[in-house]
């Protein structure tokens, strides 16, 4: 055996030892929000809880950031215009931060967080949930509305705090990680509404300098970010424009002196220079009224004309031109279904029913009752055969030839959504699940849908042997036809939790999949799928969880839509019984 050969195998020895170990290390320090009784603390993946269960909730935002809820009871005082003192009991939402498996020392209430992983938190108090009394304004003693820079330790960094603050870029490299930025800038606006711009230092995580401090009127006038350089403009006491060059290529945040523009180079008015420097008006962007559409006729020529299928009252026209029509006698058992039954004139071959069949009329003439269901799906038609037509479920166009063949016990057109429905009904009282067509989802209650008519789909729910699959209009399998019933899921959420997979149920367990589009074979195709493992319903996932790229993270809920616990990807659970 050649030493290069055994090089080789040790190095990828080695390779394989540091990732096992570096996964083991992460399994070991991963946290994950744990419910006990009706609180909520963070264990790890044994289900030892690291931090004590004493929250309402607790969200994982980013990395190693979690968002934690709690709601304070307090007394309120208060008086009424005749000087009752009345004490009031109120409650306020209060939110926290923990990093690092370490609950930050927040001295104030915030109700929103900003994540700039590795960096700092911009924390925001919004006070929408105080009271009006004397505890509030004693509490306070300060602007109802308030920001805070907070660093990593869960110290407030500027203890006056702001009105406002944005971050504008990153400069320099941290000594610890060079492909890491070290000075942040920030522009900030206190309550006086003076303007600031100042570095906050991410390796000591605190404000290291200031370039401007209480100026007037602070705006950007220029920003090239490429080539790490920013224009700012503020006011003096005698309401003089000072300009200033904030630069950064050094890695280091520096502000110079710009010399005032000459007045003949500033705009007038509300308009911007023309670029020939008499800051003049440019009106070759002057809007110009369009000229009206004076459409030309040509005599003697007619537009072109679609037949189509009208109904008047309890007779069927078939009009085939401008002043052509025939009329088309119904038997009395038969009805017809359009497409939209308050607009009876239509272009496609209609659907009629007569003694529990289903046929077309096409071309003013009606086509036999070959089918025992038949609805309208998009420019087409699903449609189940009846045995005397040979059985079978499939799709026709609209000229009534197959496109899906009939191979299937039955096809329920796009796949429905799974959805929350918050509401009270008059069956159940909290909130529930419920499925809706796609399209559909937030139409009117009031106006029922269409029974025979599907929402056009690039997918269709099949149906085989008790079974159900996916395909596509070309007939070709995106989901096999293997589980009891496959959902889309419809729920709405905010990052970082994510939803819009496929649930998979079989044999009463749950599994997800995605469908991403293959460019190489032009059609959807299943990536990421867990096959079903979960005893309750997936409802969103994180990715990338905990900062560990490729991990996955499921929130399952039970059938009435209580959340129930975290499982991972291979079926894991993180809850207790």
């Amino acid at each position: 055996m050649s030493a290069q050969f055994i090089s080789l195998l040790m190095r990828s020895f080695c390779f394989i030892t540091l990732f096992f170990c570096s996964f083991v290390c992460h399994g070991q320090d991963l946290l994950i929000p744990y419910q006990q009784g009706k609180k909520v603390g963070l264990a790890d993946v044994n289900g030892k809880l690291k931090i004590p269960a004493t929250f309402d909730q607790v969200k994982w935002i980013v990395d190693r950031y979690f968002e934690t809820s709690s709601k304070i009871y307090f007394s309120d005082t208060f008086q009424t215009s005749g000087g009752k003192t009345i004490i009031r009991k109120d409650s306020v939402l209060s939110k926290g931060i923990i990093y690092n498996g370490r609950q930050l020392p927040l001295k104030e209430l915030y109700s929103k967080f900003e994540i700039l992983p590795g960096k700092c938190i911009i924390a925001k108090n919004e006070n929408r949930n105080y009271g009006l009394g004397k505890e509030r304004y004693n509490r306070l003693n300060r602007k109802e509305k308030f920001i805070s820079l907070i660093n990593l330790k869960g110290e407030n960094v500027y203890p006056d705090n702001f009105k406002r603050i944005q971050k504008f870029d990153t400069t320099g490299s941290l000594s610890k990680d060079k492909r890491m930025s070290r000075y942040i800038l920030f522009g900030s606006q206190d309550f006086e509404e003076r303007y600031s711009l100042f570095v906050f230092d991410i390796e000591k995580q605190q404000i290291s300098e200031w370039l401007l401090k209480n100026v007037e009127r602070l705006k950007v006038t220029d920003a090239e970010y490429r080539h790490k350089m920013i224009r700012f403009e503020y006011k003096d006491d005698l309401g003089n424009a000072i300009e200033k060059l904030v630069q950064y290529k050094s890695g280091k945040f520096v502000i110079e002196s710009l010399p005032p523009r000459p007045k003949s180079l500033e705009s007038t008015g509300n308009y911007q220079g023309s670029g020939d420097g008499n800051g003049q008006r440019d009106y070759s962007e002057t809007m110009v009224e369009e000229p009206r559409d004076e459409r030309i006729v040509i005599k003697g020529t007619e537009p072109n004309f679609t037949a189509y299928l009208n109904q008047v009252n309890d007779s069927l026209f078939y009009v085939t031109n401008w002043n052509e029509k025939t009329h088309i006698p119904l038997p009395g058992d038969l009805r017809l279904v359009f497409t939209d039954e308050r607009n009876k004139r239509q272009e496609m071959p209609v659907i009629y029913k007569q003694q529990n069949r289903f046929g077309l009329i096409e071309q003013g003439k009606i086509g036999k009752a070959l089918y025992d269901s038949l609805v309208y799906f998009g420019n087409g038609y699903i449609a189940c055969r009846s045995k005397e037509a040979g059985s079978g479920c499939g799709t026709i166009n609209k000229d009534g030839q197959p496109v899906v063949p009939f191979v299937y016990d039955s096809i329920g057109g796009d796949v429905l959504q799974l959805v929350v429905e918050n509401g009270k009904d008059y069956q159940r009282d909290s909130a529930f699940f419920t499925l809706k067509e796609k399209g559909r989802r937030y139409e009117s209650k009031i106006i029922k849908p269409n029974p025979y008519v599907k929402t056009a789909a690039a997918s269709l729910l099949v149906y085989k042997n008790g079974k159900a699959g996916v395909i596509n209009n070309l007939n070709e399998l995106i989901i096999p036809i293997a589980y009891d019933e496959i959902f889309e899921n419809g729920m709405d959420y905010i990052k970082p939790q994510k939803a819009g997979f496929y649930i998979l149920k079989n044999k009463g367990l749950y599994g997800i999949t995605w469908l991403m589009y293959n460019k190489d074979v032009k059609h959807y195709e299943m990536q990421q799928t867990i096959e079903p493992v979960f005893e309750h319903i997936p409802c969103f996932v994180y990715i990338n969880y905990y900062g560990i790229s490729g991990s996955l993270l499921i929130g399952l809920y039970d059938d009435a839509f209580r959340f129930i616990g975290f499982a991972g990807k291979d079926g894991r659970k993180y809850y207790g019984k």
